[in-house]
């Protein structure tokens, strides 16, 4: 594209806008059949585009930005959006709108992209602050019937999010038989059912704290099991020690909820009297029968839960919060079972005994709760409730975020694979992304804030190739990178030969 795109000549600058807006995604099939493009700027802003179309100043290329801005498909999922096989290196994308979804190769995606390598990519953000949102760099967001087969791991947890502290989050109490979609949870995969109330309580930093329970929890398929909080130290998580500790995300919720001077947690154990355990009977079903929306995980479950169910197996962070110090112990429990010819079995439970004294007032936990992949790929289901031991009044849960998992629900009916960045062989050619031995490399950024200036990525070159992508960034570009250490380097110094500049005579 260098010779296509002169770019800076007088008022004509030399970017391309995004394939595909928001009020027109792209439903085609683009085939990059293997080939590179090379040396390509692309802006959302129409004065930065090499061809002005009329009444140019008034387009708006909506606020999902890349090479592609949005693929999309249609309500019925008749057309779906494809883009795959294709190359890009000394790319730059640049975005200039609030709110927006920034990714190098798309922005926001809910079609299919398959085999996409990236190579020497630029991301700038203009001179005015903008709050961006991308999940990822390469992919800014996924829509919510996508799968990503080899998502970038990350520790925030993956999307099966269970939180009532979202802004999103608008009910105060949840009446049976209602079913509420737990909000930004994977479609069809988690729910709130009816009569579960969330509390408000009113914290601070001078009179509440959130600790971390350092024992890991692992779900045993077949066995009960009770996890005590005196069990294993509890660490107070601080400004100074949480990353050893917790997901980012779950830190920086808690810093929302100080600021709001509030948390909201799900009481299992507020509802009238009698209080029933989830349990089933002898003929499979739940002891607390109702008939509950067909979408429903369990269309029999039991009152006053919640249940999901996860796609994929890793760590969770799990927490509950206590509102008051009460007895002795309160206990909350995590239960599975399997679905076989729509009949429950092998229903376990896994206790959580909040002991006085490890969990005060105003106080929540963080625990490590593995979940088998093993399980996830039986299907197993989950259900979060009262314990069959000690009902908690005072303490609820508060969040969930279980690893691996991305947005994907119903029918899966879009895929995203093989999207990476990546190198040249010895051979001088790109990896073939579409080789069935291809391992993604899983690098994984993100980046959330208000902030402008530049960042550039490229991987090591073979022989030099360590699996890391390194990055430089201008002062004002924040960006997390959740594997230090593993995959992705920052570089304090800029290097015109791995990063090559885009040259305005050539852009």
């Amino acid at each position: 594209m260098a010779g296509a795109l002169t770019g800076f000549v007088g008022n004509t600058s030399g970017a391309v806008p995004p394939i595909g807006t928001d009020d027109h995604p792209f439903y085609g099939t683009f085939d990059g059949n293997g080939k590179t493009i090379k040396n390509l700027w692309v802006s959302s802003d129409p004065l930065d585009w090499k061809e002005k179309p009329i009444g140019y100043e008034y387009i708006d290329v909506g606020a999902s930005i890349g090479f592609f801005g949005n693929i999309g498909q249609l309500n019925d999922g008749a057309i779906i959006g494809e883009a795959n096989n294709f190359y890009l290196e000394n790319i730059e994308i640049t975005n200039k709108v609030a709110d927006s979804y920034a990714g190098i190769v798309v922005g926001l995606v809910n079609g299919n992209i398959q085999a996409v390598g990236v190579k020497n990519a630029k991301m700038s953000l203009g001179t005015t602050a903008h709050q961006v949102t991308s999940e990822y760099v390469l992919i800014g967001k996924l829509g919510p019937n996508v799968e990503w087969l080899d998502v970038p791991a990350d520790n925030i947890g993956g999307n099966l999010l269970i939180d009532p502290n979202r802004e999103q989050t608008v009910h105060n109490s949840i009446y049976y038989p209602n079913v509420v979609q737990a909000p930004a949870s994977i479609i069809g995969r988690a729910y709130y059912v009816g009569d579960a109330i969330l509390l408000s309580t009113n914290i601070n930093q001078n009179n509440s704290k959130f600790l971390k329970f350092t024992q890991t929890v692992t779900v045993n398929p077949n066995a009960n099991q009770v996890v005590r909080t005196d069990a294993a130290p509890m660490v107070q998580l601080t400004a100074a020690n949480y990353s050893q500790y917790v997901t980012d995300h779950y830190w920086q919720r808690i810093q929302d909820i100080y600021s709001r001077s509030r948390v909201r947690s799900v009481m299992f154990g507020s509802t009238p009297n009698p209080l029933y355990a989830p349990a089933i009977n002898a003929q499979g079903q739940w002891n607390y029968p109702g008939n509950l929306p067909a979408e429903a995980l369990a269309p029999n479950a039991p009152r006053n839960t919640i249940c999901f169910k996860p796609l994929t197996g890793g760590t969770s962070g799990l927490s509950f919060f206590r509102s008051n110090q009460g007895g002795d112990q309160e206990c909350i429990s995590v239960y599975h079972y399997k679905r076989v010819n729509n009949q429950i079995t092998n229903l376990k439970e896994t206790r959580f005994a909040i002991i006085k004294g490890t969990l005060g007032n105003r106080e929540g936990v963080y625990i490590d709760f593995v979940i088998p992949q093993s399980m996830a790929a039986e299907g197993y289901e989950f259900v979060v409730g009262i314990s069959s031991y000690l009902p908690a009044t005072s303490a609820g849960f508060m969040y969930l975020s279980l690893s691996g998992t991305d947005q994907s629900g119903g029918d899966n009916n879009a895929q995203v694979q093989s999207v990476d960045f990546t190198y040249y062989t010895s051979a001088g050619t790109f990896e073939d992304l579409t080789d069935p031995n291809y391992v993604p490399k899983k690098v994984h950024f993100d980046f959330d804030g208000v902030y402008n200036g530049n960042a550039y990525f490229n991987m090591l070159d073979y022989p030099s190739n360590d699996g890391k992508v390194y990055f430089y960034y201008d002062p004002n570009f924040v960006i997390t990178n959740n594997l230090t250490g593993t995959v992705g380097v920052k570089t304090s110094t800029y290097n015109s030969t791995t990063f090559p500049p885009r040259q305005e005579t050539s852009p």
